[in-house]
């Protein structure tokens, strides 16, 4: 018999810098663990006979993930980083912090 014991529950997290801004990355919590899967889903459509007819929108997860998981620090506390702001930033610092995210929070989906 396994034994699992989650006595420490304590998120994972980094601090990020981009821009002078100082923002926090954190695993994503099994909340955005559930948007992220169902947004990867509803990307891909089966046909009848399970194998892949089309891929719609597959590239707007990574942002939204990352949406997911990462906090500005301000002088008032956090507040999520609005989707449309990391759209806008380099695709090497979108595609930097997504794959943090996936190896921290244990999303491996290919």
């Amino acid at each position: 018999m396994v034994n699992l014991n989650f006595d420490d529950i304590s998120t994972i997290e980094f601090q990020v810098n981009v821009s002078n801004k100082k923002y926090i990355l954190r695993e994503a919590s099994g909340d955005a663990a559930c948007k992220y899967r169902n947004a990867l889903l509803k990307s891909t459509k089966l046909s009848s006979d399970g194998k892949i007819q089309s891929i719609d929108g597959l590239a707007d997860i990574e942002p939204y993930l990352v949406s997911l998981c990462l906090f500005e620090q301000t002088d008032k506390g956090e507040k999520p980083v609005a989707l449309h702001t990391i759209r806008s930033w380099p695709n090497r610092i979108q595609k930097t912090l997504f794959d943090e995210i996936k190896r921290i929070s244990n999303l491996d989906e290919a």
